[in-house]
């Protein structure tokens, strides 16, 4: 597991902490995570409107357009909150999604 990634499994006292790790550690990655995304839906057999619903439903306002952008790799980041709620959606641990 990377050493960033390590670190946010302590439990930072500050969101903006974690928001500068998870930015710094997906801008490399964005691509990686994005298919990692797309698999995951797929496997559940879920549609990007699905998923986006259900990001909704858990307080995210994002909307078709953006979560298509992160699938797709074409997002340059990605917050805290929104790796949260997507590791929640479907059911993985938090470091699973960032896993190299």
């Amino acid at each position: 597991m990377p050493e960033a990634l390590r670190f946010m499994d302590l439990r930072l006292n500050s969101r903006i902490e974690q928001e500068y790790l998870i930015y710094n550690f997906y801008f490399s990655n964005v691509k990686t995570v994005g298919l990692r995304l797309q698999r995951l839906r797929q496997q559940y057999g879920l549609s990007r409107s699905d998923v986006v619903r259900q990001l909704q439903l858990r307080g995210l306002d994002i909307c078709l357009k953006t979560y298509e952008k992160i699938e797709n790799g074409q997002r340059r980041s990605i917050s805290c909150w929104e790796a949260v709620n997507l590791c929640s959606v479907f059911n993985i641990p938090f470091s699973s999604l960032f896993a190299t």
